[in-house]
């Protein structure tokens, strides 16, 4: 029997209406018009087949190979919006590598740091792309898919935050594919709600004698890696970049790229000058500072070990260092700044978080410009 709908205006559904006018007399013939969407099924033998014009015009014909009419409907027009809606259809040609690329470029052209590109975007995407598959189109990335990627992340010994990190790159390739028409659902449909990361920012940090100690345990180009870090808070990459000649009469010049205040000149202080005379001492202009440098974390690892300290990274140390200029009264903007951030966020929430013992120093320098004196309880 025949059963039809509103028919549609849309000029590309319209023609297929219009042609499919006699099979409207047959027996075993529908056509389906809903809103924009258009397609005419046609029983042939016990099978129902679709008829339709794709987004070019062409006419299409495909079998739904569903006796019922019911699920020969869900089929055809789940067919039919592959061909007639442009972003599914970008969606189911565009992969997660491809994605991948244009997110990247993307990201070039908005001149993001070359470190957080390839320091955190490329890494995150590599672990989607591993799990996922490289050539997994995207209108296949539900949220089961998503579930499964965490739960397989979790198997092969991930922490939570590792993941959060990897589900915010996931988050911003499919933002950034919906954008450009390849991807048609909706990030709530795809991203988990409320993900804990179960993050807790690290505490471990040395003394300067400590320091001085890992110093002598260690190979002359680690050895000076780890004075450069002490004297400048500089990041990895800045401390392998480090030249001769960017120690100056202005201070030790920081080639740190993750941000715009990053990249700066520090002062020498009274804390960090002698870490800088060690970094620099006979390093010729053109020569890095930390020539000859191996594997710092296991350099690092194995000074601890013969100290009989707990294990440190590089980037212990500059928490150590915001530390040593906190106890001097430093201001914490002048310690931010040192350390090239734009405000004390950072500072207050992870490399300048006080314990108790500092508290109270804090607290006493405070208070004795004031002769202000704390009776005991």
């Amino acid at each position: 029997m025949l059963a039809r709908l509103r028919l549609s205006t849309d000029p590309i559904a319209a023609p297929c209406a219009r042609r499919t006018s006699r099979a409207h007399r047959r027996i075993g013939t529908r056509t389906v018009c809903r809103g924009v969407m258009s397609y005419t099924l046609h029983k042939r033998g016990d099978v129902w087949h679709v008829y339709c014009l794709d987004r070019y015009g062409r006419r299409r014909r495909a079998s739904t190979r569903q006796t019922d009419k019911k699920r020969a409907d869900v089929v055809a027009a789940d067919w039919y919006r592959k061909l007639g809606d442009p972003t599914h259809h970008a969606a189911d040609t565009t992969t997660i590598q491809s994605a991948a690329e244009s997110l990247i470029e993307a990201l070039k052209q908005r001149k993001r740091s070359p470190a957080t590109i390839g320091h955190f975007y490329r890494i995150k995407l590599s672990h989607i792309a591993r799990l996922l598959g490289a050539h997994t189109a995207l209108a296949k990335i539900d949220a089961r898919k998503v579930d499964s990627y965490i739960a397989d992340r979790d198997s092969e010994g991930a922490s939570s935050h590792t993941v959060a990190k990897e589900l915010t790159a996931l988050r911003m390739l499919l933002k950034h594919a919906r954008r450009r028409g390849e991807f048609d659902k909706e990030l709530s449909q795809v991203m988990p709600v409320g993900f804990a990361t179960g993050y807790k920012p690290r505490e471990r940090r040395v003394t300067e004698s400590e320091a001085w100690a890992i110093i002598g345990e260690l190979s002359d180009g680690a050895a000076r890696y780890v004075a450069f870090v002490c004297a400048t808070t500089g990041r990895d990459l800045a401390a392998k970049r480090a030249k001769g000649r960017d120690l100056t009469p202005e201070g030790i010049r920081v080639h740190d790229r993750k941000t715009k205040q990053a990249t700066r000149t520090v002062p020498l202080t009274a804390v960090t000058e002698a870490f800088a005379r060690h970094a620099f001492r006979d390093v010729a202009p053109d020569a890095p500072v930390a020539e000859g440098l191996g594997s710092v974390r296991h350099a690092l690892r194995r000074a601890c070990a013969r100290l009989k300290l707990a294990p440190l990274s590089p980037n212990d140390f500059r928490r150590s260092v915001a530390h040593w200029l906190l106890e001097r009264g430093v201001p914490r903007d002048a310690a931010a700044a040192f350390m090239g951030h734009g405000s004390t966020k950072m500072l207050d929430l992870v490399y300048g978080k006080l314990d108790t013992k500092e508290l109270g120093a804090t607290i006493r320098r405070a208070l004795e410009p004031r002769g202000s004196t704390v009776e005991p309880v």
